[in-house]
Formats: C-alpha cells, sequence, structure tokens
C-alpha cells in the first residue's frame, strides 16, 4: 500500500548530497584543472587562424561583448584598429564564419 501521509520513511534525509554526483563534479573539476594549464602550450602548437578561433571564442567568458561604433569594432577596451592588418584581417573572417 502506497505511503499517503507525507512522512518519509527510510532512504537519504532531505538535502543530503548524492555521493555519486559530488564524485562526479570533482574528477570532473580535477580534469578542467589540468586541461587549463595546457591551453597556452596547445595554442601555441595551432596555426594563427585556428588560434584566434580558440580565443574569440574563451573571449565572452573574461571580457564583455563586441561592440561595434562608428564601423569600429572594439572588443572590451581593445579597439581592433591597434592590431596588425593581418591580425584583423583573420578575425574578420572568423566573425564571418557561419557556426
Amino acid at each position: 500500500m502506497a505511503n499517503i501521509t507525507g512522512k518519509k520513511y527510510g532512504g537519504r534525509k532531505k538535502g543530503t548530497p548524492n555521493k555519486i554526483t559530488k564524485e562526479t563534479k570533482e574528477l570532473l573539476k580535477n580534469i578542467v584543472d589540468n586541461e587549463l594549464e595546457l591551453i597556452p602550450d596547445n595554442l601555441n602548437n595551432l596555426d594563427t587562424l585556428d588560434r584566434l578561433e580558440i580565443l574569440i571564442k574563451l573571449l565572452p567568458y573574461v571580457m564583455s561583448k563586441m561592440e561595434v561604433k562608428n564601423n569600429q569594432i572594439n572588443i572590451g577596451a581593445l579597439p581592433l584598429s591597434r592590431l596588425s592588418n593581418q591580425a584583423t584581417s583573420e578575425i574578420n573572417k572568423i566573425l564571418e564564419m557561419e557556426y
């Protein structure tokens, strides 16, 4: 017969964390921490276009979204006009890509 009293009998108490979830989060945190340490070396092994593509994907996590004012693209406080023509051209190619 089903318990219709609303009282809980047996099992974990309310608010008790799930052991497997805690262990999984800890494992994933360790993996991400290790990968973060490898990012500079991995980026240095990529060609310019791939490196810029990854950096552009990571930028929203550390800077404000891009702004366009008076036909000049700014990333945070860094105007793209300060970059070399080649770097600006590569960034524009990436921005025009379809994902």
